[in-house]
């Protein structure tokens, strides 16, 4: 979901910047490159014309491409340069999917390590994840959650009632409180209808 227009224009709308799309294709491969761009002088600098920044939306971004090959990767970033070049494009800030390894694709860039992610691969079955994969104390939480009577229930796309919204939520919103979260984080109840509606099944 993170590379749709849907999911950028929820962005937009959410006044984190104008949602672009920079395409670099040849021959029979392509590389797409989504982000949102906004004024630097907006941040109150006085400068001699007007610059700007961009950004991937929040989530996972970067370049996703169908050819990682060295050549391409020139020829993609040659080309995007000239471009920034032109727009007065002057700062990129890109959260790597680790899931595709993108960062692979922006050498040019040095990534600084921001945060952990815990990647499981479902190629293993049910009981081999559980037993060798999950961390004891993970799977210590989730058996005193069951013997106190949680369940669990999957909606997607349409199914996703405004009740079951408005309980996320409340969870979403008391979590940020008690980790003391940075207040964009505290995303509107619109914006999640918004995401819902936008994305459908992918949610």
């Amino acid at each position: 979901i993170y590379y749709t227009p849907e999911y950028y224009e929820l962005y937009e709308k959410n006044g984190d910047g104008k949602s672009m799309c920079f395409v670099y294709e040849k021959n029979d491969d392509i590389a797409l490159y989504p982000f949102l761009i906004n004024s630097v002088n907006n941040l109150g600098y006085e400068l001699d014309e007007e610059y700007f920044d961009i950004q991937g939306a929040y989530g996972y971004n970067g370049v996703v491409s169908s050819n990682y090959n060295l050549s391409f990767r020139k020829e993609f970033y040659k080309t995007f340069y000239q471009y920034c070049l032109g727009q007065n494009i002057i700062a990129e800030f890109t959260r790597f999917n680790p899931i595709i390894n993108n960062h692979k694709f922006s050498d040019y860039l040095r990534p600084i390590k921001a945060n952990e992610d815990i990647i499981v691969d479902l190629k293993h079955s049910e009981k081999d994840t559980w037993e060798n994969i999950y961390d004891r104390s993970v799977r210590k939480n989730v058996n005193k959650a069951i013997r106190c009577g949680l369940t669990v229930k999957h909606f997607s796309g349409n199914e996703i009632s405004v009740r079951w919204l408005n309980q996320f939520n409340n969870i979403y919103v008391s979590t940020l409180k008690r980790r003391n979260a940075d207040k964009y984080y505290f995303f509107s109840e619109k914006y999640f209808s918004l995401l819902s509606k936008k994305l459908g099944d992918n949610i």
